[in-house]
C-alpha cells in the first residue's frame, strides 16, 4: 500500500499496543504504527531475548523448537487452524490400540478441547485402566499447503466402564474413589435391593449424586431391573436412585421401590438435568414438594418411559414428573395413583414446555388434569389400545404390546432386547 501501511499495524488512533512484534524481512516493512520490528532470526527459535518478552509459554504459546509446526515461530497451544481430523499416534499403556484410529468427531474442536475430552472403549482389555494418561495425538490439517501436521502430547481421560452386579456395588458409585460420578456403569444382571431397608440406621440407600455433585456419567441398565430399593430420608432433598443427574440413564427398570423424602423426589431421579431413555418404575414415592413417579423435577429430557408409582405429596405432584421446567417429556405414560394439593397432575404437575405423545390414566391416577400429556381411560391404554393412544410410538424396537396381559397388565412395556449404549468400540 501507499499510506497507512505497517508491518504490524497500519494505523493506530489512541489504541494500546504492548509486547507485539513484526518480522521486518518477511513483511518487507521497517515501519509500523505500533509494535517492535525484528529480524526473522530474532523471531524464530531460539528467539532473541528481547523478543516475545512477557509471553506465556506455559499455557498459551508453544516454542516451535524443531521447525515442524510454524516455521520456527511461536504458535498457539489451544488454536489449531483448519484442523479437521485427529488420530491416536501413540498410546504407551495400550499397545493393542490401533494407531491411526479416528477419534470421535464431537471432540475435534482443537487441542484444548481434545485435551479435556473423554474416551470410552467397549472392550476393557485393549485400554489401560481408567485414569488420566498422556497420549500422543496427531492433528491433520485440512489445508496441507499452508499448515503442517502437528503432533501433540495431551492428557486423555480414560473413562471407567464398570459392571454392577449387586446393590452393594451400586451403592459405591459416588461414595468410593474407585467409583466416581463421571464414569460409565452398566448392569450385568437383575439386582435385588430389598436388603436396603435396614441400611444406614434404617435410612436405606444413599442416592447417587446430590445437588452439589450430580451424577455426570452414563448408566445403562441393559434391560435389567433393580427390585425393592428402599430410601427413607424424610428430611433430605434431591432423592431417588439418582438424587441429582446431569448425565444419562437408559434401559433401566425399577420395581417395587419405596421412597420417602423431602423435596425434589422421584423413584428414578430427584432432580434431572440429564437424559432418561427407556426407563420405568413401579412402587411408591412420598414427599413434601416437587415429586413424581419417575422424576421429581425435570430440566432435562425424559423419553420412552413409564411409571406405575403411587405418588403423594404436598404441592407439585405428578404421576411421571412433578415439575418440568424447560425440559422435554415424550412418548411416556403414567398410571399410578397421584395425590396432593395444587398443582397436581396425572402425568405432569407443572410444566412450561410441550409434552409430546404422552398419556396418563385418568381412572387409576385419580386425576382428570395434567400440565401436559393427554388423559385416557384404562380401556384406551390397555390392549387393544385405542387408535388415539400411543400415537406414533415405536412398537418395533422400543415398545411391546402386552396382548396377553402377562407382562404389564395390558399396558405397553419396554423391550429388553436392544443395542446398548455400550455396544460401541469408541464412544
Amino acid at each position: 500500500g501507499e499510506t497507512g501501511v505497517g508491518g504490524l499495524i497500519g494505523s493506530n488512533v489512541g489504541g494500546s499496543i504492548t509486547d507485539s512484534y513484526w518480522d521486518m524481512e518477511k513483511s518487507l516493512q521497517i515501519d509500523s504504527a505500533g509494535g517492535l520490528g525484528r529480524f526473522s532470526e530474532n523471531m524464530t527459535y531460539p528467539h532473541h531475548a528481547d523478543t516475545f518478552m512477557g509471553w506465556n509459554f506455559s499455557e498459551i504459546w508453544e516454542l516451535d523448537d524443531n521447525y515442524s509446526k510454524n516455521w520456527g515461530y511461536p504458535y498457539l497451544r489451544a488454536i489449531l487452524p483448519s484442523m479437521i481430523d485427529a488420530r491416536i499416534q501413540q498410546w504407551p499403556q495400550a499397545s493393542s490400540i490401533i494407531y491411526g484410529e479416528s477419534l470421535a468427531s464431537s471432540i475435534l474442536t482443537g487441542g484444548e478441547a481434545l485435551a479435556q475430552g473423554s474416551f470410552l472403549f467397549e472392550d476393557d482389555t485393549i485400554v489401560p485402566e481408567a485414569g488420566i494418561y498422556e497420549a500422543t495425538v496427531l492433528f491433520i490439517p485440512e489445508d496441507t499447503l499452508n499448515y503442517h501436521s502437528m503432533s501433540e502430547t495431551v492428557p486423555v481421560d480414560v473413562i471407567g466402564k464398570v459392571s454392577i452386579t449387586s446393590v452393594e456395588e451400586l451403592q459405591l458409585i459416588g461414595n468410593d474413589s474407585d467409583y466416581p460420578l463421571h464414569w460409565h456403569y452398566y448392569l450385568d444382571q437383575d439386582i435385588d435391593a430389598s436388603n436396603t431397608d435396614h441400611w444406614n440406621n434404617d435410612k436405606g440407600f444413599i442416592p447417587i449424586g446430590n445437588d452439589d455433585e450430580p451424577f455426570t456419567g452414563q448408566f445403562d441398565g441393559k434391560g435389567y431391573s433393580i427390585t425393592g430399593l428402599v430410601i427413607n430420608r424424610p428430611n433430605d432433598d434431591y432423592v431417588g436412585l439418582f438424587g441429582s443427574l446431569s448425565g444419562e440413564v437408559r434401559n433401566l427398570f425399577l420395581k417395587d421401590v419405596s421412597i420417602s423424602a423431602g423435596d425434589f423426589v422421584g423413584a428414578l431421579v430427584g432432580f434431572n438435568e440429564g437424559a432418561l431413555i427407556r426407563c420405568s418404575a413401579t412402587g411408591s414415592v412420598v414427599s413434601r414438594n416437587n415429586s413424581g413417579g419417575l422424576v421429581g423435577y425435570n430440566r432435562g429430557s425424559v423419553s420412552n418411559t413409564f411409571a406405575a408409582v403411587k405418588v403423594s405429596g404436598n404441592v407439585m405432584v405428578g404421576g411421571l414428573v412433578g415439575g418440568n421446567e424447560n425440559g422435554s417429556v415424550s412418548m411416556s405414560y403414567a398410571v399410578g395413583e397421584v395425590s396432593g394439593e395444587d398443582p397436581v397432575g396425572g402425568l405432569v404437575a407443572w410444566n412450561n414446555e410441550t409434552v409430546i405423545g404422552s398419556y396418563w390414566n385418568i381412572e387409576t391416577t385419580g386425576q382428570n388434569n395434567s400440565a401436559g400429556g393427554e388423559g385416557r381411560t384404562t380401556d384406551d391404554m390397555t390392549y387393544p389400545y385405542s387408535p388415539t393412544t400411543f400415537v406414533d410410538w415405536d412398537f418395533s424396537e422400543t415398545w411391546k404390546e402386552d396382548f396377553d396381559y402377562d407382562n404389564n397388565n395390558g399396558y405397553p412395556f419396554l423391550q429388553d432386547s436392544f443395542t446398548s449404549i455400550l455396544d460401541w468400540y469408541l464412544y
